[in-house]
């Protein structure tokens, strides 16, 4: 559980990790270090408009501030509605959270 609140069009998100396998084929590590560009979105301010907690989007290849969830040590992105791309998925429930 996420114990940050963004402020205003400012959204958190957790980056999806880039796996060390696909399949049974190995990914060598200097290809894992390249940023993940898809995420869900954690947390959101009371001014976003088009995202809902669990959204999961596109966002530029350097977009956001990183910052550490201090409950679990997630790497997790703080950035603005405005970055995001694409909407990749909406969640399953249409209940805005």
């Amino acid at each position: 559980m996420i114990d940050l609140e963004p402020i205003g069009e400012r959204i958190i998100v957790k980056k999806d990790e880039v796996p060390d396998k696909i399949g049974r084929i190995h990914v060598p590590g200097n290809t894992r270090e390249i940023e993940a560009t898809e995420g869900v979105v954690v947390a959101k301010g009371v001014d976003c408009s088009f995202v809902s907690i669990g959204t999961i989007i596109l966002f530029a290849r350097y977009s956001g501030s990183p910052i550490k969830d201090r409950c679990d040590e997630t790497n997790l992105l703080v950035m603005n509605e405005s970055d995001i791309l694409a909407i990749i998925e909406k969640p399953a429930n249409k209940k805005d959270n």
